[in-house]
């Protein structure tokens, strides 16, 4: 642990004095391989497009390279909705897809294109139930798209997708930032949005729940618990998850934190992690959350 001489300290005041971000360090990174893949591949392709702009189209669309092989393709499109890239699609090429919607009814290509916007990494996760080839059996899609320049100082959206990813960490923190960031941009009439299941805060077994400073539930997947104090919940062994989650964002803005819950459908207890932000409202603070089984 002792490798590098220049301490973090050292490190997070050069960077504030480069005028960069620390938050840097607390970038999520993918638990899973294939996650960490995509995001990996969808970087690349999009350094790809920053430094040789449309020209790197085609590269994109060769059978058999990294950019195109089995089930992995990069997509390319602008922020209005034009697809500029998708080689298994071709026939969609030109067209404006903005108004797509998923079999759940979620408007993913307008809800991507905003996620990465609202995102000051301008990068995203979205998640979708898609027909998967060749079945054509409709399957949870889980897509990374990143916003780049090209030299022509056009803006393209870069991204790629996997179906039946597991549920990572990276989703849960990317969603949960998600929604600090409406919630603070729209104040408490982005409830309205978190609580909406065709939007891209609701998806497999993840969703958002949000609570006030006295524990009063304003958001959730169930729609019986919005509007309850909460503040007095245990899970199975006692603990105190709602007090622990609250002393957490006052101490800490964010982190996660463990306990026993039953999955949906389920009675025994599984335990499940949540990672929790807060979220400043006018003056009132709230704390926004999603939880995940791993394992």
């Amino acid at each position: 642990m002792q490798k590098n001489k220049l301490g973090m300290g050292m490190i997070l005041i050069l960077l504030m004095s480069a005028g960069l971000s620390p938050k840097v360090f607390c970038e999520p990174v993918g638990e899973h391989a294939q996650v960490r893949d995509v995001v990996k591949l969808v970087r690349e392709a999009a350094a790809l497009v920053e430094t040789q702009g449309e020209d790197a189209f085609p590269e994109f669309r060769k059978p058999g390279s990294k950019w195109l092989h089995d089930e992995i393709y990069i997509f390319v499109e602008d922020p209005q909705g034009q697809v500029h890239v998708n080689a298994p699609q071709p026939a969609i090429e030109g067209q404006n897809i903005i108004d797509f919607k998923d079999k759940g009814g979620k408007p993913l290509v307008r809800d991507y294109i905003n996620l990465v916007h609202q995102h000051p990494s301008g990068e995203t996760w979205a998640h979708y139930q898609w027909n998967r080839p060749p079945s054509g059996a409709i399957a949870w899609k889980s897509s990374f798209v990143k916003s780049v320049k090209a030299p022509s100082g056009k803006e393209y959206l870069v991204g790629c997708g996997l179906y039946d990813l597991p549920t990572d960490k990276m989703f849960v923190e990317d969603t949960v930032m998600s929604a600090v960031q409406l919630l603070e941009q729209q104040g408490t009439a982005a409830f309205k949005t978190l609580n909406d299941k065709t939007s891209q805060f609701q998806y497999k077994d993840v969703y958002i729940f949000v609570l006030d400073e006295k524990g009063v539930q304003h958001v959730d997947a169930d729609p019986a618990q919005i509007e309850k104090n909460i503040m007095g919940l245990q899970d199975e062994k006692g603990k105190p998850v709602v007090q622990e989650m609250l002393a957490l964002i006052k101490e800490k803005e964010s982190g996660w934190i463990e306990y026993w819950w039953p999955k949906p459908h389920e009675t025994t207890p599984s335990k499940k992690y949540s990672y929790v932000h807060r979220a400043n409202v006018n003056g009132e603070t709230f704390l926004v959350g999603s939880g995940v089984y791993l394992g």
